[in-house]
């Protein structure tokens, strides 16, 4: 992702592609495309490893 994101967004932003990536995922594999959606679940779980390990944001009670 780009450097002009703070780590905040970065976090978000791969949480969103985690699940981005599983529903289109899960739409691929029903079109009977196995192996793109085998795809699509990898990409997706590397986003989920990235959005659990990336530093946490500030809390609504900091903004």
């Amino acid at each position: 992702m780009a450097a002009s994101t703070s780590a905040p967004e970065r976090k978000e932003l791969a949480a969103l592609s985690s699940d981005t990536g599983g529903f289109v995922g899960f739409l691929t594999y029903d079109l009977g495309m196995a192996e793109a959606a085998s795809q699509c679940y990898q990409q997706a779980a590397e986003a989920a490893l990235e959005a659990a390990t990336s530093p946490p944001g500030p809390t609504s009670a900091d903004r």
